[in-house]
């Protein structure tokens, strides 16, 4: 069974928490488009085709395709959650590198809602620890 220590924890934490800090000085962007995997937005297409299309576990990387085809690779978006929403419309708040077509991603909303945000990830990592070092 895989163990984290409070070192590895604190790490984690002071990781996001400068992703956090870089996002909230940069300018920020609203980007919306549909989630697809990468290899299919590159060649043009849109896939997987449905929830159940094996594409789903072949792409690698996730990235958030504009109508007009081009597209932003979602950079510190977890595989499985932009997964999760593939082929989905989605709004992503953030800041842009436009010429390495990446987006280092503040809040990623479906339907309205932030569904992923670096600062959701801060709060899970201070409720794991205060949980666990209730334990002692």
């Amino acid at each position: 069974m895989f163990t984290i220590t409070k070192g590895l924890m604190a790490s984690l934490l002071a990781i996001a928490l400068s992703s956090a800090s870089a996002v909230a000085v940069a300018k920020m962007d609203t980007v919306t488009g549909k989630i697809n995997g990468h290899t299919c937005a590159h060649s043009g297409h849109t896939c997987p085709l449905s929830k159940l299309d094996p594409h789903l576990q072949l792409e690698s990387a996730f990235v958030l395709q504009q109508q007009d085809g081009s597209y932003y690779f979602l950079s510190n978006v977890p595989r499985i959650t932009a997964a999760r929403y593939a082929l989905q419309m989605a709004t992503v708040k953030g800041n842009i590198n436009k010429k390495l077509r990446v987006i280092l991603v503040d809040e990623l909303l479906i339907d309205g809602k932030v569904i992923w945000s670096p600062a959701m990830v801060d709060e899970a990592i201070k409720e794991w620890e205060s949980m666990h070092n209730a334990d002692g």
